[in-house]
């Protein structure tokens, strides 16, 4: 009796639902909607029905992936420092080098020298320098090399997981790196924020970068404030760094000036002596990953010639003995002439005075790498134009350091040929922003526009550019101090080159990258 109970029970429910189910029929059964849905075939119905679900699997399966390709990957919380697998191929596609097989006295980064990171009788990538990520060289015949194209570890968001679902699925979008956590506003971009003076007898210490301008340069000033203070600052008269007093910023005056026409102030190495134009021997402004100022540097002394401790006159010539013995790491210089290397650094010391430490060379290696996402022209020359930053455009400066952030510079040194095939490029696809180049007239060649990163003029042939009349007034010494840089514009249903004061904020970075 119960069991037939239940059955008819049953038996009601089915037939209510049914019911309901007619109803809702009823009411939808003319509406375009459901017409169109109705005479699709079924089992493309159930195909559409399975997406969502395949979706899902999908990205679980990435993220599963990512997360236990814990192999060849890399510890982003220490750079990579600890990765000891065995890629060796860069993101460009490039062989790495053997580290047995580099030479000290050009390769800056060599096992002597970083003893205990990895490196070896191999051709891994590594990052014993505490660069950005793993790293290789790349050429023996210069001091090259590129990044390795290797995951984070253990965390999937920021590997394949990460990149599918920000590109592919469409969840959110790459975060740009700021700029910001390395220069406060309203600073002059185009430099390093710190230098460090070394040897000029009165002006030596660390300089940080203020907000404060002149001759549309930012100023340096020494990092402890007194009646003493000195700047680095830009003469734009006569085009040169002057290192004196800050109350004669953007003046011809100070304690020395460097000699060379450099863009930074550690962009060159002959200072002169303000007044008698005396030659400053051994006066280096360098940044401060280079050298430290008022920094004495403990640990395992290197032994030469049966002599742990040296001299020398200058702290630049500490640090040629350290570059030129092998197993030197670093070194430590004393004003007495006492020159000290080290094969082994395990503490340092500061506000010593008169004292100035660092590593065996200032030069830094140099990136290469032609990614794919990059554009080679007609005559093999990496370039990409920043569509992704600088939205309503920004200053020269700022472009430069935007380029430099990515291991690239601002396109530079272009012959007549390049400059065509790259207007010829952004009149296509790229029209739709002004762009930066590396030109301007910071050589004061009078009426002419000059490349930053070599002698070479811009070709001012006139197809070139927008008008070639305005020329006259640039590159001169006189009352208009602010530079001109060069930029690529509309004009004549094209792309054109122009130019522009420095500091104004009209274009994006088109940058150039070394491809190998």
């Amino acid at each position: 009796m119960s069991g037939q109970t239940l059955t008819e029970t049953l038996a009601s429910k089915r037939s209510a639902l049914r019911e309901r189910l007619d109803t809702i029929h009823r009411r939808v059964q003319y509406e375009p909607w459901f017409i169109k849905v109705s005479t699709l075939d079924r089992r493309l119905l159930l195909a559409i029905g399975c997406i969502p679900v395949l979706f899902f699997i999908l990205i679980i399966a990435l993220i599963g992936v990512a997360a236990g390709s814990g192999g060849d990957c890399q510890n982003m919380s220490k750079r990579g420092a600890d990765y000891r697998g065995s890629e060796s191929r860069t993101k460009s596609g490039l062989e790495c080098l053997a580290w047995t097989t580099l030479d000290r006295t050009l390769h800056t980064v060599t096992v002597d020298r970083y003893p205990d990171t990895g490196l070896g009788e191999h051709n891994y990538c590594r990052n014993p320098d505490g660069s950005k990520q793993v790293w290789c060289y790349t050429s023996l015949t210069k001091d090259a090399f590129d990044y390795c194209d290797l995951p984070a570890c253990g965390d999937p968001w920021h590997s394949t997981a990460r990149h599918f679902i920000n590109n592919i699925a469409g969840s959110g979008n790459p975060v740009a790196q700021t700029l910001a956590g390395r220069f406060r506003a309203n600073t002059d971009w185009a430099c390093q924020p710190t230098v460090t003076v070394v040897h000029s007898v009165r002006a030596d210490g660390l300089y940080l970068m203020t907000d404060q301008w002149a001759n549309g340069r930012g100023v340096y000033a020494r990092q402890y404030n007194d009646i003493n203070t000195l700047c680095i600052s830009w003469h734009g008269l006569y085009r040169h760094w002057w290192l004196g007093p800050c109350t004669l910023s953007g003046a011809n005056g100070g304690v020395g000036w460097l000699e060379e026409d450099g863009r930074c102030p550690y962009d060159g190495r002959i200072w002169r002596a303000g007044g008698t134009d005396r030659l400053m021997k051994g006066t280096l402004v360098t940044t401060n990953s280079c050298l430290e100022f008022e920094t004495e540097y403990n640990g395992t002394l290197v032994t030469q010639s049966g002599q742990s401790v040296l001299r020398t006159d200058t702290a630049i010539g500490c640090q040629t003995l350290c570059q030129q013995t092998e197993t030197c790491v670093a070194f430590t210089w004393y004003e007495r002439r006492n020159c000290t290397l080290l094969n082994q650094v395990t503490d340092r010391r500061h506000n010593v005075k008169f004292t100035v430490s660092g590593k065996p060379s200032c030069k830094e290696k140099v990136k290469v790498g032609c990614p794919s996402d990059h554009i080679k022209t007609n005559s093999n020359i990496c370039i990409k134009f920043l569509d992704q930053t600088c939205d309503q455009g920004c200053s020269r400066y700022a472009a430069m350091e935007e380029c430099e952030q990515r291991g690239g510079f601002l396109a530079d040194s272009l012959e007549e040929k390049d400059i065509k095939n790259i207007l010829q490029l952004a009149g296509n696809s790229y029209n739709h922003s002004f762009w930066w180049v590396g030109a301007s007239d910071m050589r004061k060649r009078g009426g002419k526009f000059s490349w930053e990163r070599s002698d070479l003029l811009v070709s001012d042939m006139a197809v070139l550019w927008r008008n070639t009349s305005t020329h006259v007034g640039v590159g001169r010494q006189g009352n208009n101090t602010l530079h001109e840089c060069v930029f690529i514009t509309h004009a004549g249903g094209g792309m054109r080159l122009d130019h522009q004061n420095c500091q104004e904020t009209i274009a994006r970075p088109l940058c150039q990258f070394l491809p190998s």
